[in-house]
């Protein structure tokens, strides 16, 4: 899933390129979900959708989608999701990413 910006074009054009060929490589199905208008509110008609439509695993790329990514874990908890550099949260983080963890 990704919102439609052109200065970011060539990365989400790479990037669906390359999620596919992993699909293709290991016999799973892809399908790219975009969205015109960013917000929450519309990621998660989109993510209910993909839902909807079968998937198994959301891939989110980036920090617009941390608070989705926090809401739809909760909505969907048999959906696997990714989010590629973000941490999901709720909206109410006191500190600087930075300084958040990963495991």
């Amino acid at each position: 899933m990704t919102e439609i910006s052109s200065r970011k074009a060539h990365f989400q054009k790479t990037r669906g390129k390359s999620l596919q060929s992993v699909c293709e490589e290991n016999s799973l199905t892809c399908k790219y979900y975009t969205t015109k208008n960013p917000s929450q509110e519309t990621y998660l008609t989109s993510i209910q959708k993909a839902v909807d439509e079968g998937a198994k695993m959301i891939i989110l790329p980036g920090a617009n989608f941390e608070t989705t990514a926090y809401a739809a874990q909760s909505a969907y908890p048999d959906v696997y999701f990714l989010i590629i550099d973000g941490v999901p949260h709720d909206g109410t983080i006191t500190m600087p990413l930075q300084q958040i963890r990963l495991v």
